[in-house]
């Protein structure tokens, strides 16, 4: 909700774009146009008044304002007429019932309730011609339905209306008293427009209130004159509070006697339901009733003991202690005003009922929902009537202190009646989206819980599908875990919710407003143009936190108008439905939009927080510049960096900035062998070799000259296999790959050569050649065990014995519970492989239980290949080009964001979201995890990060092993971007 001086702004912004048009929204003389259009231009929030809180209503300044930009004027009293005859034919009322619209920020109104189904309702016509062909039955009920519900808004606003007279033209007016051109040059002033013929609301169409009595007519003129001023106005204050509280339990007692107990003992209402009926409806209205008549009984033997109460507070503090009733009813208020309007909508009896009591004198022309609602207004009226009686009551008075205990007690029920309502018309609302829920796709269909304890709705309300203004409107659902993008409609007088798009998890959404007038970068979550990718970069969105890059209150610079404001929505992920735009109806409403979105994925952020990104330096590496990769060493105290444009050390803790030791381009891979103090580095596809003393090269000095080892390597891989420390370098072609690995030794002799064949300069380090390893396809992947080694290439994952060089297939190709990834591994042509998932990594839980990561999937198999917790299936939410362990939780990176799961439940924990992120090194026994991407803030730099977790860690399960796979080589970039889905923790966590 916004503070006042915003949304003057936004109706002040708002106005000069429509009055420099000087053209009404629509022909300002027709009541029914009118409606229609205020229906769709105002902003229903979340007010109080009085200590209470109403949602769904709207102030009655901002409906002047909106009447005013409407009718193209400005002249408020005009607006102000024209909105009291649209309140006259109950289009909404004063949330207490009490007077018409006023021009004030401190009244509060709501839709009538009829009307609000109508302004919650979609347009039935649908663009989609396969739309007006599935739904065209569901269609025409609800545009009957609305025709009626709308169809009591009729009447001509003369005014605002063409003059009669054909002969009338010109600016003046013409010979008729009543032209509209003589009102529109001399307004009619507040004071006259009830006397104005034919242009004021009927008196008689609004509640007129019972003459307001007065303290000084009942006593004496004597005791008035004894004593002050401000003493006579404490007694009024009092006797207000007397004389309301009399009418408060006549009003209860009307409801009693006129209404509950005829319709439980007529046959208005069928035997079967009627005492539910009336329990709903009016709820535990006999017990307020019962502790209201004990106040009035003692406060009226208070005020007869002598004319002049001298003290309230006793009495006042004795009975609020008793107003728990009040709570009760408030939480129960909604549901019972709903119960009343659907028997109402089907029981042509109880309507007919209800007409008829409604115009007997007894009700005073008031309608029943303005009883219904006094009790929770009453409420909110006992701290007013009591601050005033406390503001003339003299310092020092012993009333000062117990009014003072009577209020908080009042306040701390007011505080609990808004909280009880609040989550009782949650409840109640969520209860009928889950049962009247459906959705246009069967492969959407999900569980979405809505039944849950902890489940609340943040916000409801139409956007637009287009920007044309005879667009159908979707209505949108923001619940504090999804976005739902639904078609409402009322059917049989239920509300029906049809989800048109898959729910959206605020976790994978980015939001934000298309720019106009140039073309700016992404500053989000989502990632830079790749090749092949699809996603538009003509907008600009929001990451939670941070500010849009303009003035969403403007419309300088934004797309806008008459058909709608636009908002674009992302949705992110393997089955994300992509970007799509939907059009607010004005400034004003489009904001709430992205601010309630942004506000709730803070709070899950907060509230989810596993991982910490903690920044190592973020204004060194350029995007010209890119870091591929990092390795750490000497027990963690220091790194390296390979870049783009070189090799960079860096000291884990320290502020300073990584320095540059080597000048070597598109380095895309390093390691340290620390048991021979050798530096591998592979760049632009060539493997060096480095000494250790290439590490205290300064800054700017020449560092002495590496050894070529071999060309035309895409990756290599250390690990240990056979209690022995392998280096495995492959070399690859599409048909065939061979993975040679050698063992790292030192060299006591200086004329030995290296297992390379070339003679070493420095004659301490040498790779000794241990095995070779065959297979056909191209590898992508290469991966060590305690005895195995794991080769992905093109038609799955090989396993080979490196005691025996024997090879077979990770996984069993027997097992029918693994058919799910096999028949993707296998695929029967050269353009499936391609289309086939690709194993990333494995991660030994137990002796015998392995997690496999595939770029999909995660699932356990035993040490046969064969699958293990046959319920357990991870599908990860995008497309991970490489993975992270910090026991218990595996982490996925792709470029969009980085998912964090719990390796034993499967169960998403959290999303960190960003732009291009890569791992920049996989955790080798709960090792630092860090990585890289793109500065949001400044896009032409990278930032470097560490995860930091901050749950406490949980003891690992002996035996266990980490393997991890360097991904798949550089010839791959040119594959087409991953795509995406969303997930749902009821469909894949599973044990």
């Amino acid at each position: 909700m916004f503070n006042q001086a915003k949304q003057d702004r936004d109706r002040h912004k708002e106005h000069e774009l429509y009055f420099s048009k000087g053209t009404p929204l629509v022909y300002p003389a027709l009541l029914s146009l009118v409606a229609q259009e205020f229906k769709r231009q105002i902003e229903i929030g979340t007010r109080i008044k009085n200590g209470v809180e109403y949602k769904s209503v709207f102030d009655g300044r901002q409906a002047v304002s909106k009447l005013a930009l409407i009718i193209c004027s400005n002249n408020r009293q005009q607006a102000l007429r024209l909105g009291r005859a649209l309140g006259a034919q109950k289009l909404f009322n004063d949330v207490s019932y009490e007077h018409r619209l006023l021009d004030s920020e401190n009244e509060i109104y709501q839709f009538h309730d009829n009307v609000l189904h109508s302004y919650r309702m979609d347009d039935p016509e649908v663009s989609d011609k396969e739309e007006i062909a599935d739904e065209k039955y569901e269609e025409s009920e609800a545009s009957f339905e609305e025709e009626q519900q709308e169809s009591h808004i009729t009447g001509v606003f003369t005014e605002l209306s063409t003059c009669y007279s054909p002969t009338c033209s010109g600016n003046k007016p013409c010979y008729s008293r009543s032209c509209p051109k003589r009102f529109a040059q001399h307004p009619i002033a507040e004071s006259q427009s009830k006397s104005a013929l034919g242009r004021s609301v009927s008196a008689s169409l609004t509640h007129t209130p019972q003459p307001q009595e007065l303290w000084v007519n009942q006593v004496s003129s004597y005791i008035v004159d004894s004593l002050t001023k401000q003493d006579r106005k404490r007694q009024e204050n009092i006797f207000e509070l007397i004389y309301t509280e009399k009418n408060f339990v006549n009003d209860i007692e009307y409801l009693y006697q006129m209404w509950m107990v005829p319709l439980l003992t007529t046959e208005v209402i069928p035997t079967s339901r009627r005492v539910n009926f009336v329990q709903s409806v009016f709820s535990n209205i006999t017990t307020i009733y019962e502790v209201n008549s004990r106040l009035l009984n003692a406060l009226q033997r208070r005020q007869s003991e002598h004319p002049v109460v001298s003290q309230i507070g006793d009495v006042m503090l004795d009975h609020v202690v008793n107003f728990e009733p009040f709570v009760e009813y408030g939480a129960r208020q909604y549901g019972g005003k709903m119960a009343f309007e659907r028997e109402r909508a089907t029981n042509y009896e109880f309507d007919a009922f209800v007409k008829e009591v409604e115009r007997k004198p007894e009700s005073r022309k008031l309608e029943i929902n303005g009883y219904l609602t006094k009790p929770t207004t009453r409420l909110g009226r006992y701290n007013l009537l009591l601050g005033e009686i406390l503001k003339h009551t003299p310092e020092g008075h012993s009333d000062c202190e117990l009014i003072r205990k009577a209020m908080d007690t009042i306040t701390g029920y007011l505080r609990r009646l808004n909280s009880e309502s609040g989550n009782a018309k949650n409840k109640f609302d969520l209860k009928q989206l889950h049962d009247n829920l459906s959705f246009k796709n069967k492969s959407d269909e999900m569980d979405l819980d809505l039944l849950a304890e902890e489940r609340f709705i943040i916000k409801q309300g139409p956007l637009k599908k287009t920007a044309a203004l005879d667009s159908s409107d979707y209505q949108l659902i923001l619940l504090d875990n999804y976005l739902l993008i639904t078609k409402h409609k009322v059917l049989s007088f239920e509300e029906h919710y049809t989800i048109q798009r898959r729910p959206i998890p605020l976790d994978l959404l980015v939001v934000g407003v298309p720019e106009q007038l140039r073309i700016r970068r992404a500053s989000s979550i989502l990632p830079y143009a790749r090749p092949g990718s699809n996603i538009q970069h003509n907008m600009t969105y929001t990451t939670p936190g941070r500010p849009l890059a303009g003035d969403l209150n403007t419309s300088n610079g934004w797309t806008g108008g008459k058909g709608g404001y636009p908002i674009s929505f992302h949705h992110i992920g393997r089955k994300g439905s992509g970007h799509f735009t939907l059009y607010a109806a004005t400034l004003a409403a489009r904001r709430p939009w992205i601010d309630k979105i942004e506000k709730q994925q803070l709070a899950l952020t907060k509230n989810r927080q596993i991982f910490e990104l903690v920044t190592i330096c973020d204004r060194l590496f350029s995007l010209t510049n890119r870091v591929n990769h990092t390795i750490s060493f000497d027990n963690g105290r220091y790194f390296l960096l390979a870049a783009d444009q070189g090799v960079y050390l860096g000291r884990t803790g320290d502020i300073a900035p990584p320095r540059r030791i080597l000048h070597l381009d598109h380095c895309t891979q390093i390691q340290v062998i620390e048991e021979t103090f050798t530096l591998l580095v592979v760049a632009d596809r060539v493997l060096w070799e480095f000494p250790f003393d290439i590490l205290h090269t300064k800054t700017g000095e020449k560092p002495d000259a590496g050894h070529k080892l071999r060309q035309h390597t895409p990756f290599i891989f250390v690990g240990e296999c056979l209690n022995k420390k392998l280096i495995c370098i492959p070399k690859s072609s599409s048909l065939n790959s061979y993975v040679s690995t050698y063992e790292p030794t030192l060299l006591g002799d200086t004329k030995k050569k290296s297992a390379f064949g070339r003679k070493k300069a420095y004659n301490e380090i040498g790779l000794k050649f241990f095995k070779e390893i065959y297979i056909p396809g191209e590898a992508w992947s290469v991966d060590l065990s305690a005895t195995k080694m794991f080769i992905t290439c093109q038609r799955g994952v090989q396993l080979v014995d490196m005691r025996t060089t024997n090879t077979q297939a990770l996984l069993d190709p027997n097992d029918p519970d693994l058919g799910f990834i096999i028949d993707r591994e296998m695929p029967d042509s050269v353009l499936n492989i391609r289309q086939g998932v690709k194993h990333i990594c494995t991660y030994r839980i137990e002796s015998n239980e392995h997690l496999v990561c595939y770029d999909e999937y995660a699932f356990y198999i035993d040490g046969k290949g064969r699958r293990k917790r046959s319920g357990f299936l991870i599908e990860w939410e995008g497309q991970p080009e490489s993975f992270a362990f910090s026991y218990p939780y595996v982490l996925a990176f792709e470029p969009n964001f980085i998912e964090i799961r719990h390796m034993l439940t499967g169960a998403l924990e959290q999303i960190i979201s960003g732009i291009d992120i890569q791992s920049l090194s996989p955790a080798l026994k709960n090792g630092t995890i860090r990585g890289a991407m793109t500065d949001a803030s400044n896009d032409v730099y990278q930032v470097l990060f560490e995860l930091k977790c901050l749950v406490q860690p949980q003891p690992k399960p002996a035996p266990s092993h980490l393997h991890t796979l360097a991904y798949r080589h550089q010839n791959q970039s040119t594959e087409q971007p991953p795509t995406h889905h969303t997930w749902h923790p009821s469909r894949n966590t599973h044990m």
